[in-house]
């Protein structure tokens, strides 16, 4: 490590870090840019380690350079906020005793660094065996049948090589993993993805690590696989469970869902976690006007069922994109505000509170005026919403023969 570095703007995570997703895009997190220069269908995560960009994202934080990749963190900090990177500083440091300068001892002069991962987040493969309403091909080789009619329907231009079936090996070796402590697992399905299960099954030394899987849960053995025997050995295993909605309306805005068969694995979970203390679980539930009226009745049935301890095991997550799914661009503003504020109170932790009230506070401040056109990527306000949903929503409904559940007599009336 050379004397002159300036660390004010170094991020542990573009030295021990890598996040994949199915299409080939590469990031050094979630909420950096794309590298431009790396396409994961044709290099291997190693070797895209070290691409030109990510060379010079690690050269410039070394000398105390705010890279645009990670503009979101210095904006953040501009505006005396929190950051994702200062807040992955904080967790290297006191989660593993790490800082950047036990990162960069044998970093080269142009940022050329070997891969030794700390964490890992990918997404191998789009794989899925459901249909999200709110979901798209790039994650779920489900969608590539309707993509594929709707374009045509509408006489678009249709390129089938953006429609395709990915799953691949990421290429990680084994000197590449030999510190590694955290692991993220998305798709796709990730219980539905080859690739993953041969990637776990070779990692040798699974005590060490903290494995989180995001999954909808739908199937608990795989080919040769049994999910809980395969997981058992790494030292904590997270599900993170995606689940939409109870019943009926679950099952319209996820096609593939079958709420019995969601239901039994649940409870096979819970019974695994009393022979692996090391399994634990948490909910994702995610927010569109889909299913906006939903949650109240969603959290209740977790604690009826006992799936759920605290409801801290409930995470909220608020559609943005696609656009004509968030729930700000139905003129329900006031309906909206006074479910979620009429219902906060039973909510017992302070981390799901806070996640619903952000919520409210979104709906109740955005600028609805705005030119949804040039600010369509900062909260997803679009004019265009409504008629583009009743399109989606009504094509749709025929190609998966569905209608829309009884019980959401709003939305049919949004689609008169």
């Amino acid at each position: 490590m050379s004397t002159k570095c300036n660390l004010n703007k170094a991020c542990v995570l573009p030295f021990s870090h890598f996040n994949a997703y199915p299409m080939g895009d590469a990031r050094a997190c979630t909420m950096s840019g794309i590298f431009k220069d790396i396409d994961l269908n044709k290099v291997s995560i190693d070797e895209a380690f070290n691409s030109e960009e990510y060379k010079k994202l690690r050269s410039d934080m070394l000398s105390g350079i705010e890279n645009d990749i990670c503009k979101v963190c210095y904006n953040m900090e501009n505006r005396n906020s929190e950051s994702y990177r200062q807040k992955a500083n904080n967790s290297y440091e006191n989660e593993y005793g790490l800082k950047v300068e036990d990162l960069i001892v044998d970093i080269k002069e142009d940022g050329y660094l070997n891969p030794n991962f700390i964490k890992l987040d990918i997404r191998p493969s789009n794989i899925c065996n459901f249909k999200c309403r709110t979901c798209s091909s790039e994650y779920s080789t489900r969608w590539i049948e309707e993509e594929r009619e709707y374009n045509l329907s509408n006489g678009r231009e249709f390129d089938e090589s953006m429609y395709k079936t990915i799953e691949k090996s990421y290429g990680i070796s084994d000197d590449s993993i030999i510190n590694l402590k955290e692991i993220y697992i998305a798709g796709g399905e990730s219980l539905y993805m080859t690739e993953m299960y041969k990637f776990l099954e070779g990692i040798k030394d699974k005590s060490k690590i903290t494995l989180h899987i995001h999954t909808n849960l739908s199937l608990l053995k795989f080919k040769k696989y049994d999910i809980f025997e395969l997981l058992k050995d790494f030292n904590t295993v997270n599900f993170f469970i995606s689940c939409d909605g109870i019943g009926e309306i679950g099952e319209y805005i996820r096609t593939g869902f079958n709420w019995e068969t969601f239901t039994k694995n649940v409870d096979k979970l819970l019974i695994m976690e009393n022979v692996y203390p090391n399994f634990k679980h948490n909910f994702h539930f995610t927010s569109s006007i889909l299913n906006i009226f939903h949650f109240f009745e969603f959290l209740e049935e977790m604690k009826k069922r006992k799936y759920v301890k605290t409801d801290s095991q409930i995470q909220f997550y608020p559609v943005r994109w696609p656009t004509y799914f968030n729930s700000i661009n139905f003129n329900m503003k006031n309906e909206i505000l006074e479910y979620y504020t009429s219902n906060i109170n039973k909510i017992e932790s302070i981390e799901l509170k806070t996640q619903i009230q952000n919520f409210i506070d979104y709906v109740d401040k955005v600028d609805m005026e705005q030119d949804w056109q040039s600010l369509r990527n900062e909260s997803g306000v679009d004019i265009n919403a409504i008629s583009t949903f009743k399109d989606m929503i009504d094509f749709g409904n025929k190609f998966n023969e569905t209608n829309v559940p009884e019980s959401l007599v709003y939305l049919k009336n949004i689609l008169i």
